[in-house]
């Protein structure tokens, strides 16, 4: 449901999986009023996702953090989200 405020993830903090570029997250907090979203991704993705933070000067209300399935959770995102975001998380590995 939505707020009052018409953007449907008004103050949420919110975690992107498998951010890739971050545009899912970079969207929720930019035009859905997201309070505070971490992007996550392998380490290799954290230049890149950081540098899209930065660009779309996003760096009050944007995380990137590290985060590989099956490991461990990383004690930074051990807090709750109220939402988790998704989209395109899975790809072939191998040809």
């Amino acid at each position: 449901s939505q707020s009052g405020d018409g953007h449907a993830l008004a103050g949420a903090r919110c975690l992107e999986l498998g951010a890739g570029l971050g545009l899912v997250g970079l969207a929720a907090a930019r035009y859905l009023g997201a309070q505070r979203v971490v992007l996550s991704d392998l380490e290799e993705m954290q230049p890149l996702l950081q540098r899209n933070i930065e660009l779309n000067d996003m760096s009050a209300t944007c995380e990137a953090r590290t985060l590989v399935w099956g490991d461990a959770l990383p004690e930074e995102l051990e807090t709750p989200f109220d939402v988790v975001l998704a989209a395109d998380v899975i790809y072939p590995t191998t040809g």
